[in-house]
């Protein structure tokens, strides 16, 4: 019995990690975020960490080729990012605290979230899906000062705008879900059904 409850032990500390908050340094010869040389103290994130992307960094542009991971929070504190590659998943967010970032990626929202854009900071987001929750669906908050520009937006999770800042949600999709309006601007040039 002894040896069986160690082993229990064992393997539940093993699989149940605690997340981390990594920073982007860009310091590696690629910009790939499976490179650990691109990350302070040269660690790699793993599913589950929070990333940052500070204002300075030896390279703006970024590709995330970590398919399988979802991600906790992004914060982004300044620069002009670029991040392509692979699909973003996230659960905790995002917060943008300047400068012009462009996700050139499929953004995958598994969780009720909040998306922020400080004043004078643009976020562009080719494409976006809020997936639907099991008893209600996620809902997306566009919150800040800032600009949202969002290509496509589909799912069936919902979209709430506050804040003073304004967003765009420019070009046809699949989406289902709820659109509100309670602060700020929100067009939506778009033929959303």
């Amino acid at each position: 019995m002894k040896t069986f409850l160690f082993l229990f032990v064992f393997l539940f500390s093993v699989t149940n990690s605690f997340s981390a908050v990594r920073t982007w340094d860009g310091g590696g010869t690629d910009a790939n975020w499976s490179t650990a040389a691109n990350w302070v103290g040269d660690v790699a994130p793993v599913a589950g960490d929070s990333l940052v992307f500070p204002a300075t960094a030896a390279q703006f542009s970024t590709t995330n080729n970590i398919s399988s991971f979802t991600f906790s929070a992004l914060t982004i504190e300044g620069g002009n990012y670029t991040i392509g590659g692979s699909a973003l998943r996230i659960t905790g967010g995002l917060t943008v605290n300047g400068g012009n970032q462009a996700f050139n990626t499929f953004v995958e929202l598994t969780s009720s979230q909040t998306f922020n854009a400080a004043q004078d900071s643009t976020v562009t987001i080719g494409l976006l899906f809020i997936a639907s929750g099991f008893s209600n669906p996620f809902v997306l908050t566009l919150d800040g000062a800032g600009s949202f520009f969002i290509g496509v937006i589909t799912g069936t999770g919902s979209l709430t705008k506050i804040g003073s800042g304004a967003s765009l949600i420019a070009a046809a999709g699949s989406y289902n879900g709820a659109v509100t309006l309670n602060e700020g601007v929100l067009v939506v040039d778009a033929n959303n059904s």
